[in-house]
């Protein structure tokens, strides 16, 4: 065989390799990356309404002290799918509206904060404050139109992370701080669609995340 055929299957390899490559980083999420939860394993609660809005109605600052918008899971998208799978309309007449009000994440920076038993030995950290706040309305859906019913909900979570945490380490802290936030709102949903509207056809044991 020619020097000539022994190039071109070199080639073709080489471009072969390359392509494979380039699928892998496409397709691949970044070492140490958490995985996106859909909420898609929530078992749906009946309500008692004809529909169920849900409107994310926050627009995330994209500056300092606000972080929510770097991560790969943010707040405002974990809320949207958590309701969005949590609880489902049943009923013939009647709507509630869930606006997304706020769903931020502030870092703040903590110049000595003491580690282990060892008060005296110190070192930088960065404090991370989650929350979240849905308005939830209950509208009448056939004449007279009124507001039957209107609530607000605040979920809250705060981490203390020290500032040498790799950031995959970083990341999965703030996500599981993040989903707590979020089990915190589903909580109050429900108590709010039970005591306050009337509307919950059941009353599930829900255990922590």
């Amino acid at each position: 065989m020619t020097a000539r055929f022994y190039r071109i299957v070199f080639l073709l390899v080489l471009i072969t390799g390359l392509q494979a490559g380039l699928a892998a980083c496409v397709s691949s999420p970044p070492a140490g990356r958490v995985a996106v939860d859909t909420y898609e394993h929530l078992e749906a609660l009946a309500l008692d309404v004809a529909t169920v809005e849900i409107r994310d109605q926050y627009t995330p600052p994209m500056a300092a002290p606000f972080v929510e918008h770097r991560m790969i899971n943010p707040p405002y998208s974990a809320a949207y799918n958590m309701m969005s799978h949590a609880f489902e309309s049943v009923g013939a007449n009647d709507v509630i509206e869930l606006h997304i009000i706020e769903a931020s994440i502030q870092e703040t920076q903590i110049e000595d904060y003491p580690t282990g038993f060892r008060l005296w030995q110190k070192q930088r950290a960065k404090k991370y404050d989650g929350r979240l706040v849905v308005e939830a309305v209950l509208k009448r859906s056939v004449p007279p139109y009124s507001t039957l019913g209107q609530a607000t909900v605040t979920a809250q979570r705060s981490l203390t992370a020290a500032e040498n945490l790799s950031l995959s380490e970083r990341e999965q802290a703030i996500n599981s701080m993040m989903e707590n936030m979020v089990h915190d709102l589903r909580q109050g949903l429900m108590s709010v669609f039970d005591e306050k509207f009337g509307v919950l056809l059941a009353k599930p044991v829900i255990t922590s995340p």
